[in-house]
């Protein structure tokens, strides 16, 4: 018997909502076996008899306020004088009780917001107000009503390599739902509303997932899945949504390369420098740049010429050796493509072109001539070797019949000179190796006329060392003496530099005998230097110096004098410096330059004299061009044993296009003493 769609849809909507109401049903009948078999405040004699009661969220205006329940208690029974009252959350504005005890809802609820009310019961004398039973707590709770839609969270993009076994996970979609999750009203299905015969969708995690493993990045690289998400079970009285999701198709690769063509021809000069690229063997495979990696073998015994695979997966044709016209002008070989990680069975199968035939011309060329080396290097020692030889340079014309060659040396910089005709180089001047330790040639060879082909190559001439540099003092700065230093202190360690290399162990000796110091050297390229005796102040010790000479050990020894200037220093502890006597002193002092701007303003202006809270008040006034007067007041406070000048701009005008010579004196003095 044939059901009629209609009547198929109608059939399952009834049953749906023939289980939410039994569901309802049973849930009020738990509700109601809840209520007889809870603990209640229990009295012999009178007794509380409620438990929770129930109303429904979003009520409208029209239909409030609504009464929920009943509060029943058997002293209100026995005694007529007596009312009911409530407290807790929401009484007396969402919830009332009348004097009998019916209590309702005054207001609409909100079940996403809150969901639940505790309050308590009260019963007092309606005359005297005073309470006739202990408080008793109950419950309201609020029931949901479907008047939420899901919500999808945020969609990550999907992704699954093609051929993906089926049941492999795609991705995960989820929605929320803020009705109640136990009830229909929030329960969740999802729908795949498209793209069903490749994918499918658990209707209660969302999670997608492949149906077919036939997936092809070659033919579709990404779907766009249009995903539904129900409440209610799905039935049509619930509320949807639909999202859509990305799914990229990854690539594998399960595309056997081939050759785009079955013979391939190129032309090269007989000149050309190897390795040298002659050109593409153009590859053809359908997958993705990182899934090309073919292999090329040139077949037969050949040495000459190999295919590497360059960034886009086609063959180079590089030549290996040089090539000869005149003693082989043409090439052919046979050169296979493959690839070793394809997926089996490859999606391109049937004529493909995995080997073609190369066809090579040389061209004839004049080559130019040819050194013997292409690097030649030498080595001379620094100092005066004109004219000395270091070396010889060749080179010979490989065409037939050879032409004469002539040497010439291109770099203007280059210390030495060539043969024309020999190649012979010769040093032109004087080396210094502490200025440059090598040098680097350009040297030619041109086939005669002067017109004819140049070759290069390039000369490096080593210098090498001679001990023709004194050793100088290091370290001088570090040598000082602390007022508070005695008889045998080290007073620094000094050390000694050489440009020259290989110069051995530096000695240490006192040019010049002194009473106040003596030196150690510690025949480790350092010397200390020690005090003879302490009593060294910074107010009076005059400059102190210290003539030490310096030798290497090279070949043969040189000797240095060198002057080393000591500080005396107030010090800290460990000899830390905190004041030293500089014995070299330029300039003027701070002191003299407040003296100085100080007796510019007496002459300038008019002198005035106070004295407040025993302060020394120096007040002059400097007038400029009539315009604008300046008050500058100088307390002079004095602290022994240092003083400090404190400077006050009283009055101080915004001066503009004032005479400029009175302009320039003010910014001086100001600027000075730290106004801007």
């Amino acid at each position: 018997m044939m059901i009629h769609p209609v009547q198929r849809v109608m059939g399952w909507t009834l049953l749906w909502t023939g289980l939410v109401v039994l569901q309802f049903v049973l849930s009020a009948a738990a509700d109601v076996e809840e209520v007889h078999h809870s603990s209640v405040l229990q009295r012999h004699k009178r007794e509380w008899k409620f438990n929770t009661y129930f109303a429904y969220e979003e009520l409208l205006g029209s239909l409030l306020p609504q009464k929920i329940g009943q509060l029943i208690n058997t002293e209100a029974e026995q005694k007529p004088n007596t009312e009911f009252q409530i407290s807790g959350e929401g009484a007396n504005g969402l919830f009332t009780v009348n004097n009998i005890g019916e209590i309702f809802v005054t207001a609409t609820l909100d079940r996403e917001k809150k969901s639940s009310y505790k309050l308590n019961a009260q019963i007092r004398n309606s005359s005297t107000k005073a309470r006739l039973e202990p408080d008793a707590e109950f419950h309201i709770k609020v029931l949901d009503i479907n008047d939420n839609k899901p919500i999808f969270s945020d969609i990550p993009i999907g992704s699954v390599y093609e051929r993906a076994a089926k049941g492999t996970e795609v991705m995960t979609v989820t929605a929320t739902d803020a009705d109640d999750p136990t009830t229909a009203n929030g329960n969740i299905v999802y729908t795949l509303m498209n793209g069903t015969n490749y994918f499918r969708i658990s209707n209660q995690t969302g999670r997608i997932t492949v149906e077919d493993s036939r997936l092809d990045r070659e033919t579709q690289s990404q779907y766009k899945l249009v995903v539904q998400a129900s409440d209610m079970f799905g039935q049509p009285v619930g509320h949807t949504t639909t999202t859509v999701v990305t799914v990229n198709i990854n690539d594998i690769n399960d595309n056997a390369p081939a050759f785009t063509g079955g013979t391939f021809r190129f032309m090269v000069k007989e000149d050309v420098k190897t390795p040298f690229e002659i050109g593409k063997l153009t590859v053809k495979d359908q997958d993705e740049k990182q899934n090309k990696n073919p292999k090329f073998t040139i077949q037969g015994n050949n040495d000459l010429f190999f295919v590497n695979r360059d960034d886009d997966g086609d063959g180079a044709l590089i030549i290996n050796k040089g090539l000869d016209y005149e003693t082989n002008p043409s090439y052919s070989f046979m050169v296979t493509v493959s690839e070793a990680d394809v997926v089996q069975p490859p999606d391109s199968q049937g004529s493909v072109v995995t080997s073609a035939r190369v066809f090579i011309s040389v061209l004839d060329v004049n080559e130019p001539p040819v050194f013997t080396q292409t690097e030649y290097n030498f080595q001379v020692h620094e100092g005066l070797n004109k004219n000395k030889i270091v070396g010889s340079v060749s080179a010979s014309d490989p065409d037939k019949p050879g032409y004469k060659i002539s040497y010439a040396i291109r770099s203007l910089k280059c210390p030495l000179e060539i043969n024309q005709q020999t190649g012979q180089l010769t040093v032109k001047e004087e080396l210094d190796r502490e200025s440059e330790e090598s040098h680097i040639c350009e040297v030619t060879a041109q086939e005669e006329p002067p017109s004819g082909l140049i070759s290069y190559a390039m000369v490096k001439l080593k210098v090498l060392d001679i001990n023709d540099n004194d050793p100088v003092l290091v370290n001088g700065s570090n040598v000082y003496i602390c007022e508070k230093d005695k008889k045998g202190e080290i007073i620094g360690t000094i050390g000694a530099f050489d440009k020259d290399i290989n110069t051995g162990i530096f000695r240490f000796t006192l040019a010049t005998k002194t009473s106040n110091f003596s030196l150690h050297d510690n025949l480790n390229n350092t010397a200390s230097i020690i005090l003879n005796h302490g009593g060294f102040k910074t107010d009076h010790s005059a400059e102190t110096t210290l003539d030490i000479d310096i030798s290497d050990s090279g070949s043969p020894p040189r000797k240095s004098r060198n002057t080393l200037h000591i500080r005396v220093c107030t010090c800290w502890e460990n000899r830390r410096e905190e004041y030293c006597r500089s014995y070299a002193q330029t300039g003027v002092s701070v002191s003299a330059l407040i003296a100085i701007l100080l007796c510019i303003a007496t002459i300038l202006g008019t002198p005035t004299y106070y004295t407040i809270h025993g302060l020394h008040i120096y007040t002059t006034t400097i007038h400029c061009s009539n315009l604008y007067t300046l008050s500058l007041y100088t307390a002079l406070i004095y602290t022994l044993p240092l003083y400090t000048a404190q400077i006050t701009i009283h009055s101080l005008a915004t001066i503009r296009n004032t005479f400029l010579p009175c302009a320039t004196l003010l910014n001086t003095y100001c600027t000075f003493l730290g106004f801007h």
